[in-house]
């Protein structure tokens, strides 16, 4: 699912500290997972599902 957000991400949002916000749908639910990049890897700092309002 964390990979499928990377490389598919239904959205993509730049953030604070050179981090990026991807965001992906699955079942109804929406995953966010935030990675920063350094040199030429992705770093996975954290995911979650986002509660739904």
């Amino acid at each position: 699912m964390v990979l499928a957000a990377i490389n598919a991400p239904d959205a993509a949002t730049a953030s604070y500290r050179n981090r990026t916000l991807y965001r992906k749908q699955f079942d109804g639910e929406t995953l966010e997972v935030v990675t920063t990049t350094e040199d030429d890897k992705i770093i996975v700092v954290t995911e979650y599902f986002l509660e739904q309002t």
